[in-house]
């Protein structure tokens, strides 16, 4: 059930029966010129509503502006906000939820940085109210599923060719095809043992002149949907087994 589309009579009576909550989070940042600004919120939103729709859960209202948004000075549009806020943003939505009566909690992120406040979410929920709580962070958790499905040279970049084959087959009315470019990200170093420290919201457009890395001109919603199946399979049986 996804509370902002419920009435109240409906929720009520749904907390009767489940304690399981889904917080999906993302960020508005740069996602090239063929995918939205929101990617990271929309993907983990829909991950939420479909798994939602295997175990019995509450969907909460998508957290849409994260921390550190990738080139957030460089591509306009970008926004974002610091981890205190955001920690305590998701904790006091938390909180009402526990008082709803939720004791299950699964975060699911798109965006990296917002793992860290999530934990510390996570670790407040568990002391004051023996809450039990799991985290999905989008990214790396995808590439489980995708490796034999891919192709190209860096196809888990960022907006690359699994992120736009998922977005492709959960929201093609989001992705401009006709304007994806290959784009491979310049080396930091091309010397063993040199690394120039980079902070991805300074430095992602010296990086990234598209604001995305990969080549998403390869990517389909039949890949997507492959990944989608594999993903809900996992997780439905996690949910069921070590989130009970």
């Amino acid at each position: 059930m996804e509370v902002c589309k419920a009435t109240w009579d409906e929720v009520r009576d749904f907390c009767k029966k489940c304690d399981l909550a889904i917080v999906p989070c993302g960020v508005v940042e740069t996602k090239g010129y063929h995918q939205p600004m929101a990617t990271d919120a929309i993907l983990s939103e829909e991950l939420a509503k479909r798994i939602a729709e295997r175990v019995e859960a509450l969907v909460a209202p998508t957290i849409t502006v994260g921390v550190a948004a990738a080139g957030a000075r460089a591509f306009p549009g970008s926004l974002q906000v610091s981890p205190n806020v955001f920690r305590d943003y998701v904790r006091e939505i938390c909180d009402w939820l526990v008082f709803w009566g939720f004791k299950r909690f699964l975060f699911i992120s798109a965006h990296g940085p917002n793992g860290a406040p999530l934990a510390e979410v996570a670790s407040y929920l568990r002391g004051e109210h023996s809450a039990r709580c799991a985290y999905i962070q989008f990214n790396p958790f995808y590439t489980a599923f995708a490796e034999d499905l891919v192709v190209s040279e860096t196809p888990f970049g960022h907006a690359g060719e699994a992120e736009a084959s998922i977005m492709l087959h959960w929201r093609p009315d989001l992705v401009k095809m006709d304007k994806a470019v290959n784009y491979q990200p310049k080396p930091t170093s091309s010397v063993p043992g040199l690394e120039k420290f980079v902070d991805y919201e300074y430095d992602f457009g010296y990086l990234s002149e598209t604001g995305h890395w990969g080549d998403p001109t390869v990517a389909t919603a039949e890949k997507g949907a492959e990944i989608e199946k594999r993903m809900l399979d996992f997780l439905e049986k996690f949910i069921r087994e070590e989130l009970s």
